[in-house]
């Protein structure tokens, strides 16, 4: 467990995919993070080219009134997003008949967010004591993927493997092997981001980076790190370790149904999908069979240079 301690106007931080979530507190609070898959992510190495958001725990509930807000989704089971103009309202209630956890109002082009913290989340009753952090699991993934959608980023359903400082993405579905690709990877000597999702980052050269993230598989694996991200292999069940050419414009629509999409959104629609038209323009593309047996990492290096 990773206990960050908060005295008035100090902060703690968080490092998802090159987004530095720092906590901002009127009063002294103690943020706690049940979560131990997030422990490396809070002390993650800083490397300064981060973009800090600044999570402010404000006292108000500003989401008493919804006068002029619009529904834009409903998970009907944790979160629903709101929007009223440039502004986002993202409401997390696991039971829709029971009390809210957290309310976040954001601009997802801007780098403020502010966090009202629901009784649920009040480890100790009040904000002055202990308070369980913010930006956790659904939470996270919803903040990112909007925070992200104008600055090049996008989450990705898939395992993220580093080799020799090169990183590969294989995106799949639920059953796809992304778990079981991971464990081979790993007895190959290679690091794995994460092997369920992973985030892509444009940079400002136009290049890729793979950030790994705490969102795991069933192998639960991952890394608080990021590598240059120089192919991606679209996960397919065979008998054999194989990559197949695949081209820019079918990988575009590969990369669709594993890609976080707010559908719903289109402002937030729009530029993730032209992030995804830019990344398979420039990362090497392909699809990948394998087996459950050594001898994948060959195929992958030989693949890789044919670049």
């Amino acid at each position: 467990m990773k206990v960050a301690t908060l005295a008035t106007g100090q902060s703690s931080s968080l490092l998802l995919g090159g987004l530095l979530f720092r906590i901002q507190a009127e009063h002294a609070c103690f943020p706690v993070c049940p979560d131990t898959r997030y422990q490396e992510f809070f002390s993650a190495a800083h490397s300064g080219t981060e973009e800090t958001i600044t999570v402010r725990i404000i006292e108000n509930d500003f989401a008493v009134s919804m006068a002029g807000w619009n529904r834009l989704f409903d998970t009907e089971e944790t979160w629903q997003m709101w929007g009223r103009g440039a502004l986002r309202r993202l409401i997390y209630q696991p039971d829709p008949s029971g009390p809210c956890f957290t309310k976040m109002q954001f601009d997802p082009s801007g780098s403020v967010v502010d966090c009202w913290v629901g009784q649920p989340w009040r480890v100790d009753g009040s904000l002055s004591g202990r308070i369980y952090h913010p930006v956790l699991y659904p939470v996270d993934v919803a903040m990112v993927m909007y925070l992200l959608a104008s600055r090049g980023g996008l989450v990705v359903h898939g395992c993220g493997a580093v080799r020799d400082g090169k990183a590969v993405l294989f995106p799949g579905v639920s059953g796809s092997g992304k778990s079981t690709l991971a464990r081979l990877l790993v007895a190959d000597g290679w690091r794995v981001l994460s092997d369920d999702r992973v985030i892509v980052h444009e940079q400002p050269d136009g290049s890729f980076r793979y950030h790994g993230t705490p969102w795991l598989g069933e192998a639960d694996l991952a890394e608080a790190t990021d590598a240059a991200g120089i192919g991606v292999c679209f996960l397919r069940k065979g008998n054999a370790h194989a990559i197949y050419p695949v081209t820019a414009s079918q990988a575009f629509l590969r990369l669709l149904p594993v890609v976080s999409v707010p559908w719903y959104d289109p402002v937030m629609m729009d530029p993730i999908l032209a992030t995804c038209g830019r990344f398979t323009q420039k990362v090497r593309c392909g699809e990948l069979t394998f087996k459950r047996d050594a001898g994948l990492t060959p195929v992958l290096m030989d693949w890789l240079k044919q670049r």
